[in-house]
């Protein structure tokens, strides 16, 4: 199962995470006017994200003595969450960083 299987969610909302994806700073779409408290503190982003997960069990009940339930997860950025405070390269380059951990 990878990233397309779990996209049934939410594509417009949602970034799925993959090896090849590239954080831009229009997938940021939250609005920072309403977040002053987290001005104050001086934060630079705010990167909402989630891991989602499917539990993948056989359908005929004698394979489920035999076969084995499949879990699969996948991280996804939350576009209507996250926000840069700056628009700069180490931003973004920090909330490419908290999507990958």
């Amino acid at each position: 199962m990878s990233a397309q299987c779990l996209a049934q969610y939410d594509e417009d909302r949602y970034e799925y995470w993959r090896e090849d994806a590239q954080l831009t700073y229009d997938m940021f779409q939250a609005d920072t006017s309403t977040m002053s408290k987290y001005k104050e503190y001086n934060f630079k982003s705010i990167v909402s994200t989630g891991l989602w997960g499917a539990l993948d069990i056989p359908k005929k009940k004698r394979d489920r003595r035999i076969k084995m339930e499949m879990y699969y997860f996948c991280a996804a950025l939350d576009k209507t969450e996250s926000c840069l405070f700056e628009k700069n390269e180490m931003s973004l380059n920090h909330a490419k960083l908290l999507w990958d951990i």
